[in-house]
């Protein structure tokens, strides 16, 4: 009796997902706490607000929220705030589910699929999710190294964009690093800048700035035609688990974006909360200035420990430790996740309890290097 050999038999074929992805970076989020007796987790390596919701305000959001029912897919009373606090026409105002999901509309509609492929142009280091993006939007990423002291380096960008350049990113302040593109650089910048190249400013963190001459995302928009700002609520706002950003936009991109977004990206829930999070002015000041000083008394802790960190102008702070295990080790054992990227480490800033923990940790690493 004859018996096929099984490499005789025809190659079964099934789905399989775009070979190129298998490729890409996989975006791995900030651990959490570790646990140690007698100490509350402390997790600082996600960049998020220490600070949740009052019970109050939970109360009251759950209260008039329906399960059952869609969201406005078009997040009409939200735009309507972000409009009346920020002076961009609501045309010019597309709602995501974070800025990272604003971030990926766009380069939807802008990154061409015919002919050869378009290129992205992107600082390095920068946020994770950057080359990851610009791949599963078919374009090429295009990783500009960051200039000495941690910022975008603007004139290497400019140099990398060739006719083939749908789109630079530049991120300000810098995430993982943290300094700001200033906006004399940046007006260089966009004198070499083709008028059919998008230039997307991410400012997730730009309610931490403090620094006068540094861009400011908006007044760029208004100035300039190719510009796009990306902002979030998950940062200041402090609603990271809700998602909700937007971008803004010249309304013919806009318009675009709206066709192929998902139609209820944004929960009535996640909407209702940053409208609330816009108008409580006095809460989002008091979360800065406590995420400033708190900035301010890290940077000098890691100065006088001889370490030489960034100049941030966020919420978090990164140095480049002769040992970053260590340090990480050391804030472990404080029960505080950091995150380790590299070479380097880079501390969320929380309030003012969580400040202090850190600055215990930074205390032992000076001892630790005597």
């Amino acid at each position: 009796m004859h018996h096929d050999h099984p490499s005789d038999a025809p190659a079964v074929l099934a789905p399989r997902p775009r070979p190129e992805l298998m490729e890409l970076p996989e975006y791995r989020a900030g651990r959490p706490a570790p646990v140690v007796r007698g100490l509350a987790p402390l997790k600082l390596s996600s960049n998020e607000s220490t600070h949740d919701l009052d019970e109050a305000t939970r109360s009251e959001l759950l209260a008039g929220f329906e399960f059952n029912r869609y969201p406005d897919p078009l997040t009409t009373e939200l735009r309507a705030s972000i409009s009346e606090r920020t002076g961009v026409p609501v045309d010019r105002i597309v709602t995501e589910s974070g800025s990272l999901g604003a971030l990926r509309l766009l380069l939807d509609v802008i990154v061409p699929r015919v002919g050869e492929r378009a290129d992205v142009v992107y600082p390095w280091r920068s946020f994770e999710a950057y080359p990851i993006l610009t791949e599963v939007a078919g374009a090429r990423g295009v990783a500009v190294p960051l200039g000495p002291a941690g910022a975008n380096d603007l004139e290497a960008m400019a140099a990398a964009i060739t006719d083939r350049t749908a789109a630079v990113l530049i991120c300000t302040p810098n995430n993982p690093t943290g300094p700001v593109v200033t906006s004399a650089a940046f007006d260089r910048f966009m004198r070499s800048v083709p008028s059919d190249v998008l230039v997307v400013v991410d400012e997730a963190y730009s309610e931490f700035v403090d620094d006068p001459g540094a861009l400011d995302g908006l007044s760029a928009f208004r100035a300039y035609p190719n510009v796009a700002v990306m902002r979030t609520f998950s940062k200041a706002y402090g609603l990271a688990g809700l998602r909700v950003g937007y971008a803004v936009v010249a309304p013919v991109i806009a318009a675009a974006m709206w066709r192929v977004r998902p139609t209820f990206a944004v929960t009535a829930l996640a909407e209702h909360a940053a409208v609330r999070a816009l108008d409580d002015r006095a809460g989002l000041a008091a979360r800065v200035a406590e995420v400033r000083a708190g900035r301010r008394a890290v940077l000098e802790a890691l100065r006088a420990a001889g370490e030489s960190p960034a100049d941030s102008q966020s919420n978090f702070v990164w140095f480049e430790p002769e040992d970053p295990g260590g340090f990480e080790e050391r804030a472990s054992a404080a029960a505080i996740s950091v995150r380790r990227l590299g070479s380097g480490i880079r501390i969320t800033i929380g309030d003012a309890a969580a400040t202090e923990r850190v600055l215990d940790v930074i205390s032992r690493e000076r001892a630790a290097m005597r």
